[in-house]
């Protein structure tokens, strides 16, 4: 191979190898496209909020109204106003409960009667 050939498959390594590195300017161009989709994705992701929130308009409504009662403070409001009746109920033995009384005509549940076998039973021990 001579001094030439050698020259030109050199070049050709070369150029093999920069189009393999990185591209700088391609980071830069994938940053853009990144930032230009991500704003028309907000926009569609306020959209689909907007059409949910006018379809269920009333059950958010009533979701806003109970999330107070997810705070800590609700429920220690809640406990100062009733702790007179909330520890006459824990600790005291005497309160009755109001629990439901079980009501058989409600409810019927079917029991299967079990057949009585006759003869004799056997013990069998093995010891």
């Amino acid at each position: 191979m001579g001094y030439y050939q050698s020259f030109l498959e050199k070049q050709k390594r070369i150029e093999e190898e920069i189009k393999k590195a990185p591209n700088p300017n391609k980071k830069f161009e994938y940053k853009q496209y990144h930032r230009e989709y991500s704003i028309k994705n907000k926009e569609r992701i306020n959209q689909k909020a907007k059409e949910y929130y006018w379809k269920n308009r009333q059950h958010i409504l009533e979701k806003n109204k109970m999330k107070k009662l997810y705070t800590n403070e609700y429920y220690k409001e809640w406990y100062q106003k009733n702790r007179d009746q909330v520890n006459l109920i824990r600790y005291s033995r005497n309160v009755k409960k109001n629990y439901i009384p079980y009501n058989n005509t409600a409810c019927k549940l079917t029991k299967k009667e079990i057949p009585k076998k006759e003869g004799n039973i056997f013990i069998i021990n093995f010891s």
